[in-house]
């Protein structure tokens, strides 16, 4: 027999150390600096993502060699070279001030390979023609290169007064502004306001009657409540107010105030971190809550929940005189008592007390956080350092920080606290707000895993604030501005900022309060950087044609503020931008429509007016600077008033004292003068004065 041949064994086993690795054609800037492998992903590289590193590729896509890439550089180059010489004057010379103060040219040079249109007329008239509304190249660039900050709108009076939830607004509006495919009766009757001739009327109070929305989904109106959020029913199940606050309120009340503070201001303002606060007011621990801090709170937020109970504005009194007192009894440095002087000047402020007494909380909070190192000072704090601090101390210090500094920065604008040279040194929050009850442990805990558009919103703010931070404490150190140059490099860097925004952070329907925030703040940021040069003669056209784009899109964003968001009659903090915006339209260069946007922007304090009463103190300022700027008459600004307040209950307040600058354009020259109080002053006079008249002067 044959010998059988040995039986073969198995393949040898796959040595999946031995696969070589795969190599990437492309590697990002970073990883090539650091020699490292890239992933290769876009927009971000793995290891550009774990190590918080700017990923930037060479190539334009994934498939373009290193090769191709040098190549399309050197086309752009050359391009942008020729474009500098055979461009207007001063588009080459604000082109070439941009080029020499950037660090970079890379975003330059991305932008200027998207820009291929202003080189060709032909092209440029095309798309002038084809996109409505658009006022010049300017504007044209902009909604090209900047969807996100600067969409196409339709701002017609017809289209805007089409939506339902204006329909209370048509009824203040005079006969030639008001939408007449709603079929309204015209009226033959003399307009009352008319007396000068330059402003058509108001309806009168006969005429308001006749417009009634014909159903209620055609009203359309904002008017339901907010809903009771997830904070109300663990709070009013655990609080113990009576230990944090002497004035006699229930539980139940303290929960409900609070938890409506939670749902309607917070997620703008984020002055503390919502997660250790609540779990400390519960515990009553004071790590990240203090007496003071809780009564500062209620008696802001006492202000907004008295559309529900009319006993909260007396309550928001009494819980502002306690807070004064701890406030005066223990004056340490903490993170709680900066927020808790920002919450007592938003208190006053917001009902017209915005005085000296209520500035003081605002320096009094800026000298506290530059002794704590949280903004304001060049020698950068790390709280980490500390071995006590937990990550919950750490992440109120850096919430602290950033919001308190947000709402300086606010200040700053409004022309009643000197700019800071110096942003937060700590990192933006990247904690999230998004949080759920343990009830075992009666505790909130942090949801993780991913971040909230409230949380991606929050961290782009801030970085919009360092920018903004830097361009205001040089407008504002001197008397004169600075070059144009100095404007139109930070006009990139705020172009460039909003270039990287997430898709769900842009406008849109569903967009949340603090997204439209975001985008209205970056446009009132504009606004400023470009209004000393407005009235510069000679200047070439740039200025004035950015700070117009600006306010074209804050009218739509006030638009769809109050159409969108149920709660905008009882939210404050963008009522900041119906007086730029209302400085805006009253301008001598503004458009035809500025009547009706101007209306717009008192109604819009008139409605917060029954829960806050600095809106009277805010409209009649704002009237005061229409009769100055002769938009109105001063009989034409009086009946405004009236019409305005036309059976609206009468707070009972003292004379509006507010300090911040309601005349933007004359804080510039005089701060002093251009205050609201001194202007409702003025109006006041106006009223005084037309009272003692009727009847004695023949109309």
């Amino acid at each position: 027999m044959r010998p059988l041949l040995p039986r073969v064994g198995p393949p040898p086993p796959h040595n999946e150390g031995s696969k070589k690795r795969r190599r990437n054609a492309v590697a990002c800037g970073a990883c090539r600096e650091r020699k490292s492998a890239c992933s290769g992903d876009r927009p971000q590289c793995t290891s550009c993502v774990q190590q918080k590193k700017e990923c930037r590729y060479r190539t334009a896509e994934g498939s373009e060699t290193e090769s191709q890439a040098l190549k399309r550089e050197h086309r752009s180059l050359s391009g942008l070279l020729e474009y500098l010489r055979t461009a207007p004057e001063d588009t080459a010379q604000a082109l070439f001030h941009e080029i020499r103060s950037s660090t970079t040219t890379h975003p330059i040079v991305s932008r200027f390979e998207k820009e291929q249109i202003w080189t060709r007329p032909f092209e440029q008239a095309t798309a002038m023609a084809t996109l409505p509304h658009i006022e010049n190249e300017t504007e044209l660039k902009l909604i090209i290169q900047y969807q996100a900050a600067y969409p196409v709108l339709d701002l017609s009076c017809d289209a805007v007064l089409s939506k339902n939830e204006l329909f209370d607004f048509t009824k203040i509006l005079p006969p030639d502004l008001r939408l007449r495919t709603r079929k309204q009766p015209e009226s033959n009757e003399k307009n009352e306001l008319h007396s000068s001739g330059i402003s058509p009327a108001l309806p009168s109070p006969a005429q308001q009657d006749q417009l009634q929305p014909e159903n209620d989904l055609q009203r359309g109106v904002r008017e339901q409540e907010p809903s009771i959020s997830s904070v109300f029913f663990p709070l009013s199940s655990c609080l113990n107010i009576s230990y944090w606050t002497s004035v006699p309120v229930t539980n139940h009340y303290a929960a409900s105030a609070i938890s409506l503070y939670f749902e309607i201001d917070h997620p703008v303002t984020g002055w503390f971190d919502k997660v250790s606060f609540l779990n400390d007011l519960i515990h009553l621990r004071s790590n990240n809550c203090s007496a003071f801090l809780v009564n500062s709170l209620l008696a802001c937020a006492s202000q907004t929940y008295s559309h529900r109970d009319k006993a909260a504005k007396a309550k928001s009194y009494e819980f502002e005189k306690e807070a004064e007192m701890l406030q005066r009894a223990d004056r340490a440095d903490s993170v709680c008592a900066v927020a808790g002087l920002i919450l007592l000047y938003t208190c006053k402020t917001r009902r017209g007390e915005g005085g000296k007494d209520a500035l003081k909380h605002v320096a009094d909070a800026s000298e506290m956080a530059q002794r704590m190192k949280m903004f304001g000072v060049r020698a950068a704090l790390d709280p980490a350092a500390n071995s006590s601090s937990t990550q919950e101390d750490l992440n109120a210090f850096a919430q602290t920080a950033w919001g308190v500094f947000h709402q300086y920065n606010i200040c700053v604008h409004f022309h009643i606290a000197p700019p800071l040279e110096f942003p937060p040194s700590v990192s933006v929050p990247e904690h999230t707000d998004l949080m759920r009850y343990d009830d075992k442990a009666r505790k909130f805990r942090r949801v993780g895993g991913f971040a909230t558009v409230r949380d991606e919103a929050f961290a782009y703010l801030c970085r919009l604030n360092r920018i903004d931070c830097e361009a205001l404490f040089v407008l504002r150190k001197f008397s004169r501005p600075p070059p144009l140059a100095f404007a139109l490099s930070k006009y990139g860097e705020f172009l460039n900022l909003m270039d990287g925004l997430p898709e769900r952070l842009h406008r849109s329907a569903n967009a949340p309060a603090i997204v439209l925030a975001f985008h209205m703040l970056f446009h009132q940021a504009v606004m400023d950087l470009f209004r000393p040069y407005l009235t510069i003669p000679g200047l070439n056209a740039i200025p004035r044609n950015l700070w117009a784009a600006s306010t074209k899109q804050l009218k739509g964003l006030v638009i769809e503020y109050i159409c969108q968001q149920p709660n905008a009659f009882n939210e404050v903090f963008w009522h900041g931008s119906l007086i730029y915006l209302a400085n805006a339209v009253l301008r001598p260069s503004s458009d035809q429509d500025w009547r009706f946007y101007f209306l717009l922007c008192m109604y819009g304090f008139s409605k917060a007016y029954p829960s806050h009463s600095f809106a009277k103190g805010a409209i009649q300022s704002l009237l005061r600077v229409a009769t100055t700027q002769k938009a109105i008459s001063e009989k034409d600004a009086v009946n405004i008033q009236k019409v305005l307040f036309l059976g609206i209950e009468e707070n009972e307040v003292p004379v509006n004292i507010n300090a911040y600058a309601a005349d933007l354009d004359l804080a510039m020259r005089d701060p002093e003068r251009a205050a609201t109080a001194v202007l409702v002053n003025e109006f006041e006079e106006l009223t005084v004065l037309d009272e003692f008249t009727v009847g004695v002067v023949k109309e």
